[in-house]
């Protein structure tokens, strides 16, 4: 497995170089290009559970058929993200040690004794700064030999990515930046599009047994089907005004979707200046919020306790939809668009909601201004 998943890093690299955004951001961009390298969704699962430890990828032996709550024993790769933007700096700021230990490493130690590949990955995100420079990141090579892990590394605007692997040794492949696509890009988010989008997840979808971080990323693949680009998809986007009230934890959607004019500007600050907001930059290029529920621990739940949970997530982009248009007038933005807000529920019950209970969650999420969609897979 491993020869395919270094392949996979180039392209992924290449994609990485346009785009400034939390880390999720950078699981979702490598599951695309996961998927673009031959591994199916049935494969691939995000944050999932090995013994105690959420694992932010594993790979599935091809055999898997995606029911992934019964298939542990077919693991046969774990990989450990580190990176993406935090507040006004890099995840790597203060996360490697002065030897290029992670305590991420010892979180992989117990995966590897079982067998499995194992792979470190860290993302420096020039705009807010390199944390390793070439001693660092060859310092990190050394600790990941110690523990037989494999070590991919990329720092944003570099023409050469890193990538340690099983043979020992470390190679420097090139980096070709992505080419610019705001020219052939989706640019708005129409009721076709969302019809597209939402047809090729719920085929991506099909038999898939697994968490919201698995929907949500098979939403992101099925964005990029439909014409969006990376520079225009982020998961868990921070916006400085979105807090509530006592509170400094600011609310993060599954999946923002931005016109091309955003060019992956998805972080909080720009260059990591706390007095350079990125809100304004941000809401400009809006076009959707969107939630998404369902897993696999949603298979006993009754209608009730289901549309519970919907209505939660509905109010939940109500509450989003005040805050875009308190901060739209605040900061005297004339956004190019009428953001969407939208909601979809994943079905994995064998008896779906009853009409009623559709019914019932249709019209509040009509008159909170909220899309819904309710998707059976």
């Amino acid at each position: 497995m491993s020869k395919n998943i270094k392949s996979v890093f180039t392209s992924f690299f290449s994609e990485l170089s346009g785009v400034v955004g939390s880390e999720k951001t950078l699981h979702a961009l490598y599951y695309h290009h996961l998927l673009k390298g031959g591994f199916k969704p049935s494969q691939i699962a995000r944050e999932y559970r090995l013994g105690k430890s959420p694992v932010d990828i594993v790979l599935f032996d091809s055999k898997a058929k995606g029911n992934f709550r019964e298939e542990s024993s077919l693991v046969r790769t774990a990989i450990e993200f580190k990176g993406g933007a935090y507040g006004n700096r890099n995840a790597l700021y203060d996360t490697i040690s002065v030897a290029g230990y992670c305590s991420d490493l010892d979180k992989l130690r117990p995966f590897r004794a079982d067998g499995l590949e194992c792979w470190f990955v860290c993302v420096d995100l020039a705009e807010l700064g390199i944390s390793l420079n070439q001693k660092s990141r060859e310092q990190v090579a050394t600790q990941c030999k110690k523990y037989g892990v494999n070590f991919a590394y990329y720092c944003t605007g570099e023409d050469k990515g890193m990538i340690l692997g099983n043979d020992g040794k470390i190679e420097y492949v090139k980096v070709l930046p992505s080419k610019d696509q705001n020219q052939s890009a989706a640019s708005t988010i129409t009721l076709a599009s969302t019809k597209q989008s939402l047809s090729h997840f719920k085929n991506n979808a099909h038999g898939i047994v697994g968490s919201e971080d698995d929907y949500t990323a098979l939403l992101y693949e099925s964005f990029r089907q439909s014409g969006f680009s990376e520079r225009q998809l982020s998961l868990e986007t921070y916006f400085s005004f979105a807090t509530s009230p006592g509170s400094r934890m600011q609310w993060r959607p599954d999946i923002t979707v931005f016109d091309p004019g955003v060019e992956g500007h998805f972080n909080l600050y720009r260059n990591g200046d706390k007095g350079h907001s990125n809100d304004e930059h941000k809401l400009k290029h809006l076009l959707a919020l969107i939630e998404v529920k369902g897993c696999h621990s949603f298979s006993n739940k009754s209608d009730k306790s289901i549309t519970k949970i919907y209505l939660e997530d509905i109010d939940k982009l109500a509450r989003w939809r005040v805050a875009i248009d308190k901060a739209n007038n605040k900061l005297s933005v004339s956004s190019r668009h009428k953001p969407n807000y939208v909601f979809i529920g994943v079905e994995l019950r064998k008896t779906c909601l009853s009409a009623e209970a559709k019914k019932a969650i249709q019209d509040v999420a009509k008159s909170k201004g909220v899309d819904f969609h309710y998707i059976v897979i």
